[in-house]
């Protein structure tokens, strides 16, 4: 966890490059939320206004690296960080090295699947859609058999 020395180098820093961009705009340093860009004066740290904020996400071994406001911490940060999370575990899974199932939606044409990815061996593994899904499939399937094409569209 970042100390107040810490937090106070992050503002200054953030505070100078804000009055670089828009400078003669405020008599006295001011700090940018860098998600929702709220701005805040150097009392906004002891009344705990903003926090350290990981980058990348602490759940991907991030480090506290800026100040964000408290409410964007703790929830767009939060969406963020959920974000970065599935997209890691994404290319995890496809790599074959993520140790726990990964929900996934897929899409094709008007068909969506849910499923999950798992990895055995270094092999991506996906579970079968559930039974909705198969049912649509079937009534899919024997609608283009009816028509004389394939499931994929051939005849």
């Amino acid at each position: 966890m970042a100390n107040h020395c810490k937090k106070r180098e992050w503002f200054d820093l953030g505070a100078e490059s804000f009055a670089r961009v828009r400078p003669d705009l405020y008599d006295r340093p001011i700090y940018p939320c860098p998600i929702c860009l709220a701005t805040f004066t150097i009392e906004a740290l002891a009344q705990k206004q903003l926090s350290a904020e990981h980058v990348p996400p602490e759940s991907l071994g991030g480090q506290e690296l800026l100040l964000t406001c408290r409410n964007c911490n703790n929830s767009s940060g939060t969406k963020l960080d959920a974000h970065a999370r599935i997209k890691e575990d994404v290319q995890l899974a496809l790599a074959g090295t993520l140790g726990h199932p990964h929900r996934v939606r897929a899409m094709f044409g008007d068909l969506v699947v849910n499923a999950e990815l798992h990895t055995s061996g270094g092999q991506v593994l996906a579970s079968s859609p559930d039974q909705d899904q198969q049912a649509w499939y079937e009534r899919h399937a024997a609608k283009c058999r009816s028509n004389g094409r394939t499931t994929d569209g051939r005849t």
